[in-house]
């Protein structure tokens, strides 16, 4: 039984003994095959896709979410995310416009902290989306191209998300001063830099930019999707709204289930 072999249509091969990763919720790889396993009515199936395309396909976990619906904690992830982003913006633009020193000192002491709450967040959202996330399909109409563009900008904006943070914390530490973090006062680490701080300073700000227009075009994508394709795009994401069960991507051509005896 254990040397009982499947095969896809492409003529790879799986054996039962690499599918235990799957029915423990790791991730296998043999080749360049990624196995998932489905539970459907007592029956455990085996679906080996091919990676030829951008595709959301990850690890099983062992209470999947509905269909079509990412698990909770990507999305308490994403949403912990969206307000942590609008809360650093919004104390971006109040030290731009404060005028009293105190003021804009407390202020920077609320961005350094939410910036540091971001770094966190993301590093343990990639931790998750590499274990046990769920993901669901892409929509059936969405072409490779446009998969590509969606898994290209989203690696972009977790890139954006870890470097932001340091290239803030190297301004801010290169400027040679204490400054305060949560509630802490960080002693004076590194001797004062002003051209380097101004270097770090310029990619913290480009960064920003970036990450803005970026987080306005995935909005955007959003509202598209959900007001005109009208795919369940958004829902599968909104914490209070559940997919309508309207058609996700179908099953590329090269996959095939198996039924596991």
């Amino acid at each position: 039984m254990s040397r009982r072999r499947l095969s896809t249509r492409s003529g790879r091969r799986i054996s039962i003994v690499s599918c235990l990763g799957i029915l423990l919720n790791r991730e296998t790889r043999p080749g360049n095959i990624f196995p998932t396993a489905r539970v459907l009515r007592g029956e455990t199936f085996l679906v080996c896709a091919m990676q030829n395309a951008p595709n959301r396909y990850s690890p099983v976990r062992s209470t999947a979410p509905p269909p079509g619906r990412f698990d909770f904690l990507t999305i308490f992830f994403h949403w912990t995310t969206v307000v942590l982003i609008a809360s650093i913006i919004a104390s971006a633009v109040a030290i731009s416009h404060a005028r009293n020193a105190k003021a804009i000192g407390f202020l920077l002491t609320i961005h350094r902290s939410l910036g540091a709450t971001v770094w966190l967040t993301t590093v343990l959202r990639l931790l998750w989306r590499q274990t046990f996330a769920y993901f669901p399909p892409f929509p059936g109409h969405m072409h490779v191209i446009h998969r590509w563009v969606v898994t290209t900008s989203e690696k972009i904006l977790y890139t954006l998300l870890v470097i932001q943070p340091l290239t803030g914390l190297g301004d801010t530490l290169l400027r040679g001063c204490q400054f305060s973090l949560f509630s802490f006062t960080i002693p004076a680490v590194l001797p004062a830099a002003p051209v380097v701080a101004g270097l770090f300073h310029t990619l913290h700000y480009g960064g920003a930019v970036i990450l803005f227009c970026l987080i306005g075009a995935h909005a955007a994508a959003a509202l598209l999707h959900h007001f005109v394709l009208r795919d369940d795009v958004l829902r599968a994401m909104l914490p209070w709204l559940r997919p309508a069960g309207r058609p996700l991507r179908d099953l590329r051509p090269t996959e095939k289930a198996v039924e596991l005896r």
